[in-house]
C-alpha cells in the first residue's frame, strides 16, 4: 500500500521520465471501500491514468458487507498467454493458502489471549549489555 505515497511521487523521487512510468510489477492496490453507486443513474468508467502498469495488477476492494472483491488485470504484451493462464489457474489455491495462514495466526493469538500462562511461556526477557 502506498499510504498516500502516489506513483507520480515515487517516479519523481526515482528520477524516472514518462517512458519509464509504472516500473513496478506486480502492482497491488488495496481499496478498503466499495465502488460508488448512484441511484437511478447509468455510469461509464473512463480511466484517466496512463493505463495499467506493465505486468500484473491486483486490486482488492472491500465492501460494507465485509466482502472482498479482487480484480486482476495484466498487460498481455508483457506475458505470453500461457504464462498469464498459468497465473490464473494457480492464484485461487495460493489465495486459499494465504488466508489459511492468516486464520491460523488469528487462532494462535486468540489462544494466547485466552490463556495468560501460554502467553507468559512464549515471552522471554534478555539483558542488554551496556
Amino acid at each position: 500500500m502506498h499510504g498516500r505515497y502516489r506513483i507520480e511521487q515515487i517516479e519523481q523521487d526515482q528520477g524516472l521520465n514518462a517512458e519509464q512510468s509504472y516500473f513496478m510489477s506486480p502492482f497491488i492496490n488495496i481499496l478498503p471501500f466499495e465502488s460508488p453507486h448512484f441511484a437511478d443513474c447509468q455510469t461509464e468508467l473512463k480511466v484517466l491514468a496512463s493505463g495499467s502498469a506493465e505486468g500484473i495488477n491486483f486490486t482488492f476492494r472491500g465492501s460494507p458487507q465485509h466482502e472482498l472483491c479482487l480484480d486482476i488485470t495484466a498487460d498481455l504484451a508483457s506475458y505470453p498467454q500461457s504464462h498469464w493462464q498459468s497465473h490464473c489457474e494457480r492464484f485461487p489455491r495460493f489465495f486459499e493458502q494465504l488466508l489459511a495462514r492468516f486464520q491460523q495466526v488469528e487462532q494462535d493469538v486468540a489462544r494466547l489471549l485466552a490463556e495468560p500462562a501460554a502467553l507468559a511461556a512464549t515471552t522471554s526477557t534478555r539483558a542488554i549489555a551496556s
